[in-house]
């Protein structure tokens, strides 16, 4: 027995033993981290919050960026710079600056050009139909794009911001509800029990406790109003769980079928109340996209061009909403799809203000910027023949 306790004793001793070192490294660890915050040798490619000199660079982009978005006239705005010339970095300097306006950040990274050249190789082997195979194998590209787009949009929410979209979610129900939950159903349950007299519940508690016996009016009406008051809140969470859950697609009257149609064209037709919605909950004033020009795809421009207005007319929303795009310069020239106009013509169609993004390190000047850089993030110096 002695034994017993006294290898239970040792095994506990060295658990907790254990535990104690473990926590005085994870403290450790956290110390050393903070001390070595911001002292990284690889430089992120991610955007990035400038400060000073770094700052004053690009401040006439943003002031220009802010005077767009100000104007009632101005809302599809293009940041048009080649890749790296710094249009991410300079969008979320704006967000900083700004903080007043509520900007949604959308981005089609997701896919790769490899499939958009796929589709095009499989469709350009079919010689007889090349031409409609075509248009088909774009549409189904944009559906996708658009669908990366909605969904950004709506997963980004809670489900609680979004109690009635038809984009379902798994729904995490938190303990403090189920507890909430249970505690109107029981005295639901308690309170019918009682003022019905079931299992002689009334008489047991009217005989054991005077008090109640004495104030018997008093309580059966507070135990109707705890009872109207229960049922009410567990018949709301039941019909919101219904409208949440399900969906009318089909009524049927004697011979008479009515059911909404699925064959929409675009998916942005198909969810255009879903965005709306969404918007409506949502108090973005600010949509930036970004990336939607390595597809080489007019018609997302189109689609999202009559988005950008039906949310601005929309009586729904009743406030304006700017759409921020960065892409590339050479987006319309290099277009996969036949345009009877000219380039400029196309810019001036989709956007109101355009903002040439002009690259701040380059190859004549990437020296000046190199070095430096270099300098802070090696370890040892540099050898002299390298900066001369």
């Amino acid at each position: 027995m002695l034994e017993k306790l006294r290898k239970t004793f040792w095994t506990s001793y060295l658990i907790v033993i254990n535990q104690i070192i473990d926590w005085f490294k994870a403290k450790s660890n956290k110390i050393e981290e903070k001390n070595n915050a911001g002292k990284f040798i690889q430089s992120s490619l991610s955007p990035k919050i400038l400060k000073g000199i770094e700052l004053e660079r690009i401040m006439p982009y943003i002031k220009r960026i802010h005077d767009g978005v100000k104007n009632p006239d101005v809302t599809n705005i293009a940041l048009m710079g080649s890749y790296g010339s710094g249009k991410s970095t300079i969008i979320k300097n704006f967000e900083i600056l700004y903080p007043n306006y509520k900007v949604l950040n959308l981005s089609l990274g997701s896919y790769s050009k490899q499939e958009l050249e796929k589709q095009n190789t499989n469709v350009n082997g079919i010689d007889n139909i090349g031409n409609v195979g075509n248009v088909g194998n774009v549409d189904d590209l944009n559906e996708k794009l658009e669908n990366s787009l909605v969904k950004q949009m709506i997963y980004r929410e809670k489900n609680s911001k979004l109690p009635y979209s038809r984009f379902k979610k798994i729904n995490h129900i938190s303990n403090r509800k189920k507890i909430l939950l249970y505690v109107f159903f029981l005295s639901s349950l308690i309170s019918f029990f009682y003022l019905k007299d079931y299992l002689n519940l009334k008489k047991i508690v009217l005989s054991n406790f005077e008090g109640i016996a004495i104030n018997t009016e008093s309580i059966d009406l507070i135990l109707y109003g705890i009872l109207i008051v229960s049922i009410s809140f567990l018949l709301f969470q039941i019909f919101q769980t219904i409208l949440k859950q399900f969906k009318l697609s089909k009524l049927n009257f004697a011979n008479v079928s009515i059911e909404e149609d699925k064959n929409n064209f675009s998916y942005f037709n198909k969810y255009i109340d879903e965005i709306l919605y969404y918007f409506e909950t949502n108090k973005f004033d600010v949509v930036v996209i970004e990336d939607v020009d390595r597809f080489k795809s007019i018609r997302v421009f189109e689609h999202l061009k009559e988005l950008n207005l039906l949310l601005n007319n929309s009586k729904q929303i009743s406030r304006e909403i700017t759409f921020i795009y960065a892409v590339k310069e050479d987006i319309f020239s290099n277009s996969k799809e036949d345009i009877e106009e000219h380039e400029s013509e196309i810019r001036t169609k989709f956007f109101e203000l355009i903002i040439p993004i002009i690259p701040v390190v380059d190859t004549f000047n990437s020296r000046e910027y190199l070095i430096p850089m270099m300098k802070e993030k090696s370890v040892g110096e540099l050898d002299e023949n390298f900066e001369n």
